[in-house]
């Protein structure tokens, strides 16, 4: 079985919370309130695989992960996330 990507997960995340609301377990302050936690969680996710993605596996000095953390803040602003 194949990792899921942190799109993937979104996308499952935000239709089990749709159903959610549809199903009239959530109010739509509560779905957006969950949505925007839901999306801050795959933003740090999908920074992780970007890191992960530029060190590679075998490669995970503290020297290398400060470059993939640069390489990720020039080339995707970071924001903090």
């Amino acid at each position: 079985m194949s990792k899921q990507t942190s799109i993937e997960w979104f996308a499952q995340k935000d239709t089990e919370l749709t159903i959610q609301f549809l199903e009239g377990k959530l109010n739509q302050i509560q779905l957006a309130i969950e949505k925007m936690q839901c999306l801050q969680q795959a933003k740090q996710m999908h920074k992780e695989e970007i890191i992960e993605a530029f060190i590679g596996h075998d490669s995970d000095t503290k020297e290398n992960i400060d470059v993939a953390e640069q390489y990720y803040q020039e080339t995707y602003g970071g924001n903090n996330e």
